[in-house]
């Protein structure tokens, strides 16, 4: 299954995706996702600036996510262990509720380091919603420590985010350090920001 670049073709597809995972994430009590966020015109611009990435099986889209050197307002003056290195920020890795457990938010993630280390980024860095079982464990089995702290996105939820980052190759912070695989001790989708 490729990872590719979405073009603006595909934002009809996005946007089905993105439905299903909001109407799955409701259901299941997860709220972080609402009318207000994502908006379309959030994706367009991901689209626009070729920060959507995309697994694909048979020219259908199975989850995405969006990688950007963009700070998010939010991260500023937030306790982020590397100070003066070249951070990649994940948002919106979101899965379709119908390929949920099958392991493609753990290649999403594999695929965003792949990346980050070919473009010359020193770690990742990205936040979950504090409330969502889903990613939280993800994390957790990739073993990516959550950093001490949160932030927050009142227009989207008041309920807290948790922030991730690794350090990219350093042992101790980088879980794939010896190896690109991650862990596979289980398969976890998730749908963040």
């Amino acid at each position: 299954m490729p990872v590719i670049q979405v073009g603006p073709d595909r934002l009809v597809e996005v946007q089905s995706l993105v439905k299903a995972a909001i109407a799955d994430a409701h259901a299941h009590g997860i709220y972080h996702w609402n009318d207000v966020y994502p908006s379309m015109e959030i994706f367009l611009e991901d689209i626009a600036r070729g920060r959507l990435h995309a697994l694909e099986e048979h020219g259908v889209i199975l989850g995405f996510i969006v990688l950007t050197d963009a700070e998010e307002p939010a991260y500023e003056g937030f306790g982020w262990r590397e100070r003066d290195g070249r951070p990649l920020e994940l948002h919106r890795l979101t899965v379709h509720p119908e390929h949920h457990r099958k392991g493609i938010a753990t290649r999403l993630m594999a695929f965003a380091r792949r990346y980050a280390i070919d473009n010359g980024y020193t770690s990742l860095r990205f936040d979950t919603f504090s409330r969502n079982p889903r990613s939280l464990t993800l994390y957790s089995k990739l073993g990516i420590e959550q950093l001490p702290g949160k932030i927050f996105f009142p227009r989207e939820n008041e309920e807290p985010y948790y922030c991730y980052e690794v350090l990219l190759g350093i042992r101790g912070s980088d879980p794939w350090a010896d190896g690109d695989a991650p862990a596979r001790s289980g398969h976890h989708d998730v749908k963040d920001r």
